[in-house]
């Protein structure tokens, strides 16, 4: 609501219609910036805990279980490598053990499992060749001359 310009202009009921108006929008402003005062100290109290950063309010009454569920998920064996792939014969590991240390029995071959390791060399070194070029000065005109190496650009 916006006031009249001339006020002296009215009468003593028009003055009080006006007074109460401007009371009631008073209450009202008082109001909301009561409520925006109390949402932004919930805020910075919100603000300022660590425990569950990443909280949106209210727990879920029967939450799923963490991780990966059994047997979901498409799972299999790395493929044994090609004999060319190899950088050497294959190794016989045998068994070291003379018998079974759960029952004390003898024991049997039972099969031959092939395990392998790949294992990735470091980044190779650069080659650095250094040269020792001879620099010569001139008797009569004092000019600098220098071997030119044969890997080196000339202007270097």
């Amino acid at each position: 609501m916006t006031p009249p310009e001339n006020l002296t202009a009215l009468h003593h009921d028009a003055l009080v219609a006006l007074v109460a108006a401007l009371q009631r929008q008073v209450a009202e402003w008082s109001a909301a910036n009561d409520a925006l005062r109390t949402e932004i100290a919930r805020l910075t109290r919100a603000g300022k805990r660590q425990a569950a950063p990443f909280s949106k309010g209210s727990r879920v009454s029967q939450p799923q279980r963490p991780g990966r569920k059994p047997g979901s998920g498409t799972f299999h064996d790395r493929a044994v490598p090609l004999a060319e792939q190899s950088t050497g014969p294959p190794v016989d590991v045998p068994v070291l053990l003379a018998a079974c240390p759960a029952c004390g029995g003898q024991l049997t071959e039972e099969r031959v499992d092939c395990a392998s390791t790949t294992a990735i060399p470091a980044s190779p070194r650069p080659q650095v060749t250094q040269d020792r070029v001879s620099v010569c000065r001139g008797v009569l005109g004092g000019q600098p001359v220098r071997g030119q190496p044969p890997d080196v650009a000339p202007d270097q």
